[in-house]
């Protein structure tokens, strides 16, 4: 025997409209813009795609507090040496989201991203 009427479970997440997804990651973005928390690199060539390089490189740049390195989908051997550094979360471009880009301290762009970024958050 069965239960008559019994529970049924349901999904009660929604899904965000596109326009309104698109507007708060610009919004987000914008608000890092205007606080100086953003930075664009225009040559992070590594010798080896070695973790201790991009610690190094990190270093040299002195950012404060948790960082978001946003790479390309190329930069596959970048994102594999700078993943295992604390306090750095490495994302794609076409993977930003605005609780990454709020949660994080400083958004670090490759320069070769920032036309991806304008293109598909625009």
């Amino acid at each position: 025997g069965g239960i008559a009427f019994g529970p049924r479970p349901r999904k009660y997440n929604t899904d965000m409209p596109r326009t309104a997804y698109r507007v708060a990651i610009q919004s987000a973005l914008s608000s890092k813009q205007a606080a100086g928390e953003v930075v664009v690199l225009s040559g992070f060539q590594l010798p080896e795609p070695k973790t201790r390089y991009v610690a190094k490189k990190l270093a040299e740049l002195e950012l404060p507090g948790t960082i978001l390195l946003v790479v390309g989908s190329d930069d596959q051997a970048l994102g594999r040496a700078a993943r295992n550094i604390s306090g750095l979360t490495v994302m794609d471009a076409s993977s930003l989201n605005v609780y990454d880009i709020l949660r994080h301290d400083t958004l670090l762009v490759l320069e070769s991203e920032v036309s991806k970024i304008q293109e598909l958050w625009s």
